[in-house]
Order: structure tokens, then sequence, then C-alpha cells
């Protein structure tokens, strides 16, 4: 297939790069080509960027994943050069740090390779010219070629015209094949001395082996410290100097590219050369020049992608074993098994200072600080008669510290029960994981912790603190999390397009601040699952945050094929009002214009929650309104309470047929009027025989709508970042489960849900009777009582079938005798070809708010807080007539197994009531009840 060209743009540079199988190409295979082109073509471009394109739209597209990479060739299809263009950003993908790791990597590999092909040469010629003066004024030059052959002659001065004789390399030549190429191209390293008047003339001494080397650490190999050379300047400033030898086939040759300003890899610029290092440098440069020139082979002919990533982690196991001559790193212990020692070392303060707590705390003892800065940390026990003492310092790296003594003994200091060393931030620490998988963990079961594992005793008040700590750096900050919210929903956006999310703000002060007023969120996937497979029904509900600047979480439900919750879309917002809502619904309604649907005329189900009704008819004038029994009869048993009224009421609200409906009406009239006109003054729908058989639903409760409340209960203590972002993982994992299932059903098959509800109702229709009349028609017999049931209109009387779309047990005993299947008769919102279109989109995951690029947005303050007097409340307030919360036992109503009354049990019976008392309460009973009621709602 034909190339496809990329033509990158960058600060006015620009080159091209051939992209010859779209397909395969991988954004961190096209990251390191480009930084091999710009290198080959001389352009200096950073260690880090962002990647976008423009559509032909002009809209910009970043290129962050192999995804979106994908996507550029998709959307730019036909193209043969594509324009991209390179921006700089704080925040880079992951790819470039694998890009920098393997260069860096293979660099060594390289390196080492080269070094053990060089072990092969048996001898290397060193020219060192020591400018150093003899008693006669003539300099000499020293030639090294191995440890046993050593030259010394004098170097032409100046003023003489004859140059001495060069020295013999026979026994160079004779071992070495290719001693002369080295000696005639002169491919040495040199080593020159400066600032003549603190040199000492030249000492053949060696070092015994028996001296010990430095402590501290170590940052190369064994003589990186020796391997800087000094060369003199114009200015008289030393300079650096190294000169890279590379084996080319069987014999070393010189790379004199810019050698003059190159530096030893190995070598640190920062550190720290005192005048006793400088000194041991000249003492070991002579026997150790051959050793020195050989670790010097460096090749530049490197590719940084030989060495893969087993290779790359492989060799940072043992990292830490070769960094330092002396000393140990410390490495994590187990608690109770802690232990110090001179000289083990610390990547850093803070590092040693957590160990130091763990250790004092696993003793139980405390510390009374000495000296503490950025060069040292001294301190003791605070026992009075105590001598123990630690002294650590940092080391010349600037970064890793070291113990370097620990002197004293413990005496009298008794093991500290409450130990002041056992800080929040240490608790804290101590206790993130358990918090973190269980948030609302009790401040006693925290306190008991922390004595069983680590032995010390805390006081619940400082549990409290230490929870809301951990709390604060799991989840983030309240303020932080609102300042956030407009960034979260650009990520967003980018990750899952479609999505759609509005956040408001507003500035009630005249200070210019900008104050969070409401969010509105819902993603392309829920949308386009609503539209094309859910049942035309939304439940809204509202919610409390208990965060520390509260606010409402509205909600909007469905169900689907299978009867599961469906989510369309929530918002936060401040109070539950009418214009809160309008809010809500306006958005709602803009989201389905986006995905081009007209439909108005909704079924909306909620309870009768402040400014639901005016809202709904400013945005959907046409929509259904149902309205949740449960709350209804709240209000209708404040007056008519008792169990009669209690059963007639629920028998009319599940009624699916108008004579059932009128049946309970006319007993409940028989004991007040009052209450039958009260339920029939109610406009909205609450009785399940009045629904639309479109929508094929007979949820008269808004129970599935308030499931969610529950669900995210848990959450709403966070956070507003974690509490979205709750949410969102969790029907990302749920679409994701839902995803398989709709994958293993038939496009004419049942969902679960009604499969096992058809089965229900099979097994029901063994008890009828059915009479054929023809045309598709049958008279199902239950008992006493008739049913008509019709096949091809699918309707029974008792509505059932039409009324909730799955068969009832009569229609059942009507197909049956028909010789057909029920399940044909299913609507088709419960089968396999709805739930597949509900899931056939899913939600895409994003990454965690530190790689998120920066974002251009005024900074959000958390909204107002208008507070109320007193304490705030975590729970509902209940009302008098709502079932109250259980705790310990089931229920507080005891029945008398003798007279089953209510109140006593058998132990303190009087043998029950008498036939008077009875007649009494019956009494009492009757003429409360035919009281007049108050105005219906």
């Amino acid at each position: 297939m034909a190339a496809v060209w990329l033509n990158f743009h960058y600060k006015g540079n620009e080159f091209d790069y051939p992209i010859y199988d779209v397909d395969l190409i991988q954004i961190l295979d096209l990251i390191s080509e480009l930084g091999d082109v710009a290198m080959r073509q001389g352009l200096l471009i950073p260690d880090a960027y962002d990647l976008y394109y423009k559509t032909k739209q002009g809209e910009k597209m970043y290129i962050r994943s192999d995804m979106e990479l994908l996507g550029m060739f998709v959307n730019l299809d036909g193209l043969t050069t594509i324009e991209v263009w390179r921006e700089d950003t704080v925040y880079p993908i992951k790819e470039f740090e694998i890009v920098a790791e393997l260069r860096r990597v293979q660099s060594e590999n390289a390196l080492s390779r080269l070094r053990e092909e060089a072990e092969h040469v048996e001898s290397l010629a060193i020219n060192i010219h020591v400018v150093e003066k003899e008693a006669s004024g003539a300099p000499r030059t020293q030639t090294h070629t191995s440890p046993s052959h050593l030259h010394i002659q004098p170097t032409p001065s100046p003023n003489q015209t004859q140059p001495s004789p060069p020295p013999t390399h026979a026994k160079l030549s004779q071992n070495c094949p290719t001693a002369d190429r080295f000696i005639n191209s002169a491919p040495f390293t040199q080593f020159t001395r400066s600032n003549l008047h603190k040199t000492k003339p030249i000492s053949t001494k060696k070092i015994p082996k028996t001296t010990a080397r430095r402590k501290g650490i170590y940052t190369a190999r064994p003589n990186t410290k020796k391997m800087p050379i000094q060369t003199e300047t114009s200015d008289n400033r030393p300079k650096r100097q190294c000169k890279l030898l590379e084996w080319v086939g069987d014999h070393f040759e010189a790379d004199n590219s810019g050698s003059e300003d190159r530096m030893d890899a190995d070598y640190n610029e920062e550190s720290e050369t005192s005048e006793s290092e400088k000194e041991e440098l000249d003492e070991h440069i002579y026997e150790e020049g051959t050793e020195m020139a050989k670790k010097l082979v460096i090749s530049t002919n490197v590719h940084p992608f030989d060495t893969t990533i087993a290779e790359v982690q492989d060799q940072s196991e043992h990292y830490l074993d070769k960094a330092y001559y002396n000393g140990t790193m410390y490495l994590p212990q187990e608690w109770g098994s802690i232990t110090l020692r001179p000289w083990l070392m610390f990547i850093s303060k803070s590092e040693f200072q957590l160990v130091l707590a763990d250790y004092c705390i696993q003793e139980g003892f405390s510390l009374v600080v000495l000296k503490s800065d950025i060069m040292r940390y001294s301190a003791e026990c605070s026992g009075d008669r105590c001598t123990w003492k630690i002294h650590v310092s940092r080391l010349p790296d600037k970064m890793t510290w070291a113990i370097k003594a620990i002197s004293g003994f413990h005496k009298d200091c008794y093991p500290l029960k409450k130990n002041p060393m056992a800080t929040s931030h240490w608790m804290c620490k101590k206790l993130e994981t358990e918090l973190r998988a269980q948030p609302k963990m009790p401040v006693k079961s925290m306190a008991d912790m922390l004595m069983y594992n680590y032995g010390i005793q805390v006081c619940l008040r400082t549990m409290y603190k230490v929870r809301d700590m951990a709390c604060e750096q799991i989840y983030g900050g309240h303020e932080k999390s609102y300042n956030m919210l407009a960034a979260y929903a650009e990520m967003i956006k980018k990750t899952n397009p479609g999505f759609w999310a509005l956040i408001t703000w507003h500035s009630p002060t005249n200070d210019g601040a900008i104050y969070f007023k409401g969010m509105f969120v819902s993603f392309n996937a829920w949308i386009e699952g609503f539209l094309k497979g859910c049942r035309p029904i939304i439940g809204v509900d509202g919610c409390h945050l208990k965060g520390r600047y509260k606010g409402m979480l509205l909600s909007a439900m469905s169900l689907d094929g299978n009867n599961n919750l469906y989510c369309i879309a929530y918002a936060i917002v401040g109070k539950e009002k009418t214009e809160t809502w309008a809010y809500f619904f306006r958005n709602l309604k803009l989201a389905f214009e986006q995905h081009g649907c007209k439909k108005w005329d909704w079924t909306f189900i909620s309870d009768r929650m402040k400014g639901v009704e005016k809202a709904l008819e400013q945005e959907f004038p046409r929509a259904k309104r149902r309205i949740c029994a449960q709350h209804l009869y709240s209000n209708f048993r404040d007056k008519w309470g008792g169990p009669l009224y209690h059963d007639l009421f629920w028998t009319a609200a599940n009624a699916k047929s108008d004579y059932v409906y009128n049946k309970a009406l006319e007993r409940m009239a028989q004991m007040s009027t009052a209450s039958v006109q009260y339920l029939q003054n109610v406009q909205q729908e609450w009785s399940i025989h009045t629904f639309d058989p479109e929508v094929a639903c007979i949820h008269n409760t808004s129970n599935f709508v308030e499931s969610f409340n529950a669900l995210i209960n848990n959450l709403r203590e966070l956070p507003v970042m974690s509490l979205l972002e709750g949410i969102r993982t969790y029907y990302m994992a749920k679409f994701a489960e839902r995803i398989e299932v709709a994958e293993s059903l038939e496009l004419t098959g049942p969902t679960p849900y009604a499969k096992d509800v058809l089965e229900a109702n099979c097994s029901d229709s063994r008890f009828c009777r059915v009479i054929k009349a023809g045309g598709g028609e049958f008279e199902v017999c239950e008992g006493s009582m008739t049913f008509p049931v019709d096949i091809r209109k699918g309707a029974c009387l008792c509505g059932e079938w039409q009324l909730s779309g799955i068969p009832c047990k009569h229609a059942c005993r009507a197909i049956y005798h028909n010789k057909e299947e029920p399940v044909h008769y299913i609507h088709a919102f419960f089968l396999g070809q709805c739930y597949k279109l509900t899931y056939a989109e899913h939600m895409h995951p994003m990454p965690d708010n530190e790689q998120w690029p920066c974002f251009d947005f005024p900074e959000v303050l958390p909204p107002v807080q208008e507070r109320g007097v007193g304490r705030p409340t975590r729970q509902r307030k209940r009302k008098a007539n709502d079932p109250k919360k259980r705790k310990g036992k089931r229920s507080t109503t005891i029945t008398c197994s003798i007279c089953k009354n209510l109140g006593h049990n058998a132990r303190s019976c009087q043998g029950g009531l008498t036939t008077k008392q009875k007649k009494t309460i019956a009494t009492n009973d009757h003429q409360k009840n035919i009281s007049d009621p108050p105005a219906p709602l």
C-alpha cells in the first residue's frame, strides 16, 4: 500500500516522516522515530510534547494514545500527506518516559559489551604529558604502556631544535598487533596537570591495597572520581576533557568530533572534589591508567531499542547493590524487626524520619531533637538517664542521607504506651489502606487497630482528625474538587465523544470571584442506549449530599429490558427548587436533541418533590405524569390509617383492571367517602390500570430511582470529584458486565428477567381452563372468574399482559391451547435485539488527574454555603408515620400467643380484652374514620 506522509511542524521547523502501515503504527514507535529523525536533521526538540492534528472541519484533535493515532488516519482517510503539529506540555504521556529509559539502558548495555571486547587487548598506550620541570629545566614525558613497561624520556623544550627520539614499543607491538595503530594515530586520552604551583613531583609509591576507600555514595564505577581530567583553558579555568574511543573491527579509533566539549557520562558536574581527592587522583593515575582507558571506551553507534523491557527490569533490580562503596541502602522491614546501624543509607531525609519514627515506636521510646537542618540530624532519647544518641548527615550527592553514628544505650526509659512519636501523619500513613477500604471506619476500631498492631494508645478525638486527614489524602480536598470540575468535564469529552456536560458558575460578590452553581452530566453511551432500547419511562429523584458544602444530587433513571436500573443523567445543584429542576430538565432535553430525538411525551415518575411539577410543565409540557404510590399513601394515612385502609389503598393502586379498582374504592367509600374523594382528586397517575400500555412498565413507585440514592450513599460524603468518579467507574463496570450478557442473547430470545416472569406465568396457567372461541379469541376460566383473551391484539381482561408486555397466565394458557410458544408474544423491549441496542456503546476509560494536560479555565470556588442554626445533620429527618430505622431487634411489636392481641406476651396476658372493651374500641375507631378529613394535598 502507498505510504502516508506525516508533515511535522514545530516552531517554524518541519520535516516529513513516512508511515507504510497505518494499522500497525503505535504511538511509542512514532515518538521514538520522530526523535531520531529530528536528531539526524539537526532539529532541537523537547524531551516531551503533545501532538495534534486538525480535522477537515478545522477541529483540533490531540494524539495521546494508539486509538487516537488510528483515529487520525480514519478521520483523514484519503489524504497522502497529513499535517501534524507539536505543542509544549507539562503533562506528557507515559510513552516519553519509556523511550527515555530504553535509550538510557541501551546505551549502558552497549557500553558494557564494548568494555568486554576491550579486555581482550593486552596493553593500551596512554600518553600522559606531565607539565613539570626537572632540575635541568627541561620537561619530561612519561609514556605508559602497561604496569610493567615504563619509559621516561625528556620532552623537548620550546628552545630545543631537535626532538627526542620516540620510545620503543617492541613488546607492545608484539603482544598487540594493532598497537602501532594506537600509537601512530594517537587515539589516546591525554591527562594534563594544571596549577603548576600546587602540583608535586611524580611519585611511584603505590597505595597499599589495605587502604580503605572513603565511605559514601558511589555514583558510577570504582574509578569514577579519578576520571575527570583537567586541562587549562584561555581563562585559566579547569575544563574536564574526555576523548571517546570506539572499537572498530580489530582496533580502536578515536572520535575527535567535538571531543573538547564532551563530558564523561559518568561524571557529575555538581560534585565537589576536595584537595585530598585531587592528590589521591595524582597518585593513582599511573598505576590505573590502562584500566581507566578501557573504561573510557564509549560507542556512539548505539540503537536505543535493541534492549527489551525484561532487560531493563533485570538491571534495575541490581542497581542499588552496585551503587556504593560501603554502607547499605535501607530496605523495608516488617514491623518488629526494624533495626538501625551505622552507615545505613536512605534516599531522603523524609524517608529516614519515617523509619526512625517506626523504630522509636517499635522500641517504645521517644526522642529529643538536638540538631536538624539541611545537612545533619542529631537526636537523643528523651529518658532522663538514657544515653542513646543518633547522628545522621547528608552525603555529597546532596540527596542521600546516612547514619554516621549510634552511641549509648537505653537506661530506665520504660516502653511508652502514649508515644509522642506517633503523630497524626504517622497514624494516617499506617491506617491509609484500611481507611481506603472503609472510609467510615469507627474511630474506636481505628484506636483498637493501632493498639493491637503497634502497641500505642491514642485518644478518640485524635482519631477523628486522623480519619479526616486520610480521607483528604485518598479522595482530595473539597475546595480543590470544585476547581477541577471544568478540567474533569473537558477530559471526559476527549475520552468519551458525545459526552454532554454543563458547568455553571456565578459571581454573587463584588470581588469578581467565581463560585460553583451547578453541573449536569450525561454520557453518550447512556443517551444512545436509552433512546434505542429502553422503555420510555424516566424516574427522577434527588438526594442530599453530606460533604462540607452540602448540595443536592438530581438523577434521571430508567429500566432496561432486563429490568436493571439504567442511569440517564445526573446533576449537582445547590437546593431542590423549581429553578434547579428546570435547569436539570432543560439540559436533559438538550441531550436528547443532540442525538436527534424529538420525542416530548415521555412518562415521568417521581414523588411530590418541590418544583418538579412546574419544571416539567416548562420543559416537557406533553409529558405523562406518574407519582409514587408510596408517597401518596404516606399523605393518605395521616387521616385514614389502619390495616383496612392500607389493604384497600394498595388494592386500588396495584389494580390492573377497572373492575378491581372500582371494587376497592366502593369498599373504601362504605367507611369514608372523603377518602375516596381525596384519591379521585389526584391528577397524576398512581393506579396501574391507568398506565399507558406503550410504556410496558407497571411500576407505580419510584423505588427503582431511590435505589440509586442508596447505591451512592457511601459516596455522598466525599468531595464532588470523588463522587463523580465513583458514579462513572461503577456504571462503566456495569456496562461491561451487561455487554457480556447482551452478547450471549439471541436476537429473538427473551432477556433473563422476561424469561423468569414468563416461566412463572406458564407454571400458574396449569390451573386455568380454556375454551376456544375462534379468530384468536379464547375464554379462560380461573376458579369462579372468566377472562376473555385475544392473542391477536395481545390483550387480556385482567390487564396484566397489555400493561407489562409479558403474557399473563391466562394468555399463556390460551397460547398453549393454540399450539404456539408464549415467548413469541413478548414485547420487543424484553427481547435480545433491544437489549443489544441498549448496550451497543460502552464507556471509555480516562486517566487520573495527575496525567491531565493544562486547561485554561478560571478558578472556581466552592458554592456559597448557607448554614443554619445548630450542628448540621447527616441523616434524614423522619416523619411521625415513617417506618423507624431498625436497630438491634427486628421488631418492637409483641403479639400474645394466647389472646393474639398486641402489646404483651403470654406471661403477662390477663385473658385478653373483654367483649365490652372490644365494642368500645371499635366504636371509637369508626367515629374517627367518618370525621371530616382535610382537603387533599
